[in-house]
């Protein structure tokens, strides 16, 4: 114990305060991931849920009180005027902006992944899964809210006066912590206490997409080091864990353009959870069909998110080869590596379509005629 807490002081000393931050946080990605759900990531993520629920009905409750306009422009056109801004197309990138809030593949990994396993019963996944994704929809409306109708319109212009598509995340989750505690202001909230409190929030869940994704990734490398063949010394969570956290540690210690490369790849988070959730929708299609089920419902929002996704992901690699290959090559070469994992997937999903179809012909071919 004295170790340890010699550690924990001396170990500062050493290197930056803020890389001693991404260390204790790798660490506790690593305990969240190998330790029991119940022990560390459920109480955890009961807790945040708190913070959650208080942020929806305040806010929600300011708006009501302060009923404010939408400052914001239907269509900001002010950023084209800046010679030095790369606008994206509104079509397809609008279907990539309103990631989670809209539909999330990351979610449907949250849910077959960690959710499942903490049900009480099997019938409260219906009630759980729908709930949560419209909890989330509705979040995303708030937050839209927050960033349009909590500033005036001198304001808003200021702080969108040029395109933020190369900015950090920082200024992003700014311009919604600072919106939403101008509303709250509403219902006698300050300012201050506001936009900590909403800044606070959001680091929270922040960390639960840290710890459920590190636990996820470790799923992941499991399964995959089995279908390998692999030693059970790779098998074991604890080796897959560590795998996962020094992933997700060169990402966020590593400098590309003077920015950790976590943030250089967020680039690619709204095309990856799309192209993940209409991947999720081509999975229930197959099981559908196979199963004899009607699977519209499934197929069409599946065929327009695999069509819109691939192509705003298309048009980002070729604006990031445009632009400098060697400056964006961790861009170009994981979503290059995305496309091709894609293309093979829906190659595989044909080929069972056409082996389902097949299988049902020869089965209605070899039944005698006039029999039931």
């Amino acid at each position: 114990m004295f170790a340890m807490l010699f550690a924990g002081i001396a170990f500062p000393l050493f290197i930056e305060f803020k890389q001693f931050w991404v260390f204790l946080l790798l660490g506790y990605a690593f305990l969240a991931s190998v330790l029991p759900v119940w022990l560390m990531l459920q109480p955890r993520d009961f807790l945040s849920s708190f913070n959650l629920y208080a942020m929806l009905i305040l806010l929600t409750l300011a708006l009501f009180v302060a009923n404010p306009g939408i400052a914001a422009p239907a269509l900001n056109t002010t950023a084209m005027n800046n010679p030095g801004a790369h606008l994206p197309d509104l079509v397809p990138f609008l279907f990539i902006t309103i990631a989670c809030g809209a539909v999330s593949g990351f979610h449907c990994m949250v849910s077959s992944g960690t959710t499942s396993k903490q049900l009480r019963s099997e019938r409260d996944a219906r009630v759980i899964g729908y709930g949560g994704m419209l909890t989330e929809g509705f979040l995303a409306v708030l937050v839209v809210v927050g960033c349009t109708a909590g500033y005036t319109a001198a304001q808003w212009g200021e702080l969108y006066s040029g395109w933020l598509g190369d900015a950090g995340v920082g200024i992003k989750i700014g311009a919604f912590v600072t919106g939403a505690a101008n509303i709250t202001t509403s219902i006698g909230i300050p300012a201050v206490i506001g936009s900590t409190f909403f800044a606070v929030t959001i680091v929270a869940f922040a960390l639960t997409t840290l710890d459920t994704g590190t636990r996820l990734t470790r799923y992941t490398l499991e399964e995959l080091f089995r279908i390998m063949r692999l030693p059970a010394f790779f098998t074991n969570r604890y080796t897959a864990s560590a795998l996962a956290v020094v992933m997700i540690g060169y990402f966020a210690l590593m400098d590309l353009g003077g920015k950790p490369a976590g943030l250089a790849l967020w680039k690619l988070f709204g095309t990856s959870n799309q192209l993940l959730a209409g991947i999720a929708l081509l999975i229930a299609t197959i099981y559908f069909f196979k199963q004899r089920r009607p699977s519209w419902f499934t197929f069409l929002p599946m065929l327009f998110m695999l069509v819109i996704t691939t192509w705003a992901l298309a048009a980002s690699l070729a604006g990031w080869v445009e632009t400098g290959f060697e400056e964006n090559m961790p861009l170009i070469v994981i979503g290059g590596a995305t496309l091709l994992l894609l293309a093979w997937l829906v190659i595989e999903a044909l080929v069972g379509f056409a082996v389902f179809t097949r299988q049902r012909r020869s089965l209605v071919s070899t039944v005698p005629t006039g029999s039931k």
